[in-house]
C-alpha cells in the first residue's frame, strides 16, 4: 500500500526515455516494496464437535469449583 496515483507518469513513446508505469513500482525511489508485508491471522476454524466438548469440559471444571450450580425445575 504506497500513496500515490495509479496514473502514468508519462507518454509509452515519443519521450526517448525508458516506459514508466506507475509511481507506485517497487525500482522507483519512494515506490512500493515488491512483496510487502501482509497482515497474519491466527485464527482457524473448530469442528462442532471440538467445540462443544470444550464447553462441557469448562462446565465441568465451574461445577467441581463450585462456581456453577445446576438448578432442576
Amino acid at each position: 500500500m504506497v500513496h500515490g496515483s495509479s496514473a502514468k507518469l508519462r507518454p509509452q513513446k515519443g519521450q526517448g526515455a525508458a516506459r514508466i508505469g506507475s509511481k507506485k513500482a517497487p525500482h522507483l525511489y519512494r515506490g512500493g516494496k515488491a512483496h510487502g508485508s501482509k497482515p497474519k491471522m491466527y485464527s482457524f476454524p473448530l469442528n462442532a464437535k471440538i467445540k462443544i466438548n470444550a464447553l462441557k469440559a469448562l462446565l465441568s471444571a465451574k461445577m467441581a469449583e463450585g462456581k456453577i450450580r445446576v438448578v432442576d425445575s
